[in-house]
């Protein structure tokens, strides 16, 4: 005779917990299908001063692979598809490097001086620096003290 765990009836119980045990025989069969994988490519943005960093890790492409953008506050890097050519006599055993095309929007904090934009790209890394616009700069404003009786 086997032991088996009582349950409430149905009705009597949450079905929270049923929908938490389908999800894990799910990720276990198909992997995580609701995290949020990070996107590609991994990106950094910092501002240094008044300028804004941008770093993404591109290895195995070249400058003219890439095709890079700003329009407003979003800033757009593409890639198009790049396959990989098996040179005479190679046979491909494991691919899991991935030479997909795609296409990364990033918002920006603040609106940039696209006229002096710098991109490198070196060791599979794109840094791009990106200066703020003169509007976008904080402007002080100076306070003057009014007269009584009228202005100044």
């Amino acid at each position: 005779m086997a032991i088996q765990l009582w349950r409430r009836p149905t009705w009597e119980r949450s079905l929270w917990p049923d929908f938490d045990e389908f999800e894990r025989a799910m990720t276990s069969i198909f992997g995580d299908l609701y995290s949020t994988h990070a996107e590609h490519p991994p990106v950094n943005i910092w501002t240094a001063a008044d300028d804004l960093v941008v770093t993404a890790e591109l290895p195995g492409l070249e400058p003219g692979d890439l095709d890079i953008s700003i329009h407003e506050k979003t800033l757009t890097i593409r890639c198009a598809h790049k396959e990989r050519e098996a040179s005479e006599g190679e046979t491909t055993h494991r691919q899991e490097c991935s030479h997909e095309g795609f296409t990364r929007s990033l918002r920006l904090p603040f609106e940039v001086d696209r006229d002096r934009v710098i991109a490198k790209l070196e060791n599979g890394v794109l840094k791009l620096m990106l200066p703020r616009s003169e509007a976008s700069k904080a402007r002080h404003v100076q306070v003057r003290a009014t007269q009584e009786g009228g202005e100044q």
